[in-house]
């Protein structure tokens, strides 16, 4: 990474020169200056506080930024400002700092909640998607060992805690999970995936039918001939 270290305290004219680049300062009767890079379509103007320079900040005052290689890498909580662009009609917004974006895999736990078992991944993909605080997680896998838990189906360590009190509903698709009681039974109406209360981190396969309005699957209901394919997106807390 290279960090352009400007002179302080420059006269209308001087110039600086890095990287093979020749940066020159300009003073057009305006408070404040700026340092300019003729033909690279950027001027850095440099923030001033009671008409002295300071090399804390930088802005873009025409033309675009172009990257021809490396990253633009930005400090650990800081992030990219659109508090210039407006917000929405009838809302208060909390924040416009998009401060994280990440990909990667994650690793859950597949367990009964009153009695773990034994609940093995089989074919697994994992993986989520970090945009600001907004977390997309996507999974599906079957099962080589699935024995022994009891109490509610659970799947945990996600990749990031849940924020509290947000109402999440997840899809998933399934294949032989005994719903009703036998290994490729059908649920009356709908499945989905949701936490398991407003608190927790912890995940539930959930259904419902004619006379229960919202079941959790119990971990005795998943089998080695079980598959599920599932996408949910929270905030993180």
């Amino acid at each position: 990474m290279t960090v352009l270290n400007f002179p302080s305290s420059p006269a209308d004219g001087d110039t600086f020169t890095e990287n093979d680049i020749t940066y020159t300062w300009v003073e057009n009767g305006t408070n404040p200056g700026f340092w300019s890079a003729s033909g690279e379509q950027i001027n850095l103007q440099s923030v001033t506080d009671n008409g002295a320079t300071t090399d804390n900040a930088l802005t873009i005052s025409i033309g675009d930024m172009s990257l021809s290689d490396g990253n633009l890498v930005v400090a650990n909580g800081h992030g990219i400002d659109f508090s210039d662009t407006p917000g929405g009609t009838n809302t208060s917004n909390t924040s416009e700092i998009l401060d994280d974006y990440e990909i990667g895999d994650w690793a859950p736990i597949f367990e009964g909640s009153s009695v773990s078992g034994t609940y093995i991944a089989s074919n697994g993909h994992f993986d989520y998607v970090k945009v600001g605080d907004m977390i997309t997680l996507f999974g599906r896998c079957g099962f080589s060992s699935a024995s022994g838990g009891t109490g509610t189906f659970n799947i945990r360590r996600l990749p990031y805690a849940y924020a509290d009190n947000q109402a999440v509903v997840g899809i998933i698709e399934w294949d032989n999970i005994a719903f009703n009681g036998s290994p490729g039974s059908r649920p009356t109406n709908v499945v989905i995936m949701q936490f398991s209360d407003a608190s927790s981190s912890t995940l539930q396969i959930v259904y419902s039918s004619d006379t229960e309005p919202a079941i959790a699957l119990n971990a005795s209901q998943i089998t080695t001939t079980s598959t599920i394919r599932f996408q949910l997106t929270y905030r993180s807390a």
